[in-house]
């Protein structure tokens, strides 16, 4: 995950806020029944949801790319090998 945020700031701040909001989750779970703290654990968590929908839909988008990409590559790949079978098949043909 780290390797993918690295390339946006947007995602390393998202990382961060995520570590700082855990970090402040682990601290007020402990006591969940204190007065205030269910609902600043809520706040935390609703914060961070859209962003981390929106990170979700870039990962996706990204993968998507990927996937294009390679199936571009093996799809090239293919006709190559084709070229080359038919080629040796037609040169082994009497």
């Amino acid at each position: 995950m780290k390797a993918y945020a690295s390339v946006d700031s947007n995602r390393m701040a998202l990382l961060k806020d995520l570590e700082a909001g855990i970090k402040e989750i682990e601290s007020l779970i402990t006591d969940i029944d204190a007065p205030g703290n269910a609902k600043r654990i809520l706040e935390i968590i609703g914060d961070l949801n859209p962003r981390f929908v929106r990170l979700a839909s870039a990962a996706n988008n990204t993968t998507s790319e990927r996937v294009e990409a390679e199936r571009q590559e093996l799809l090239t790949m293919h006709s190559w090998f084709t070229a080359l079978a038919g080629g040796s098949w037609s040169a082994a043909s009497p």
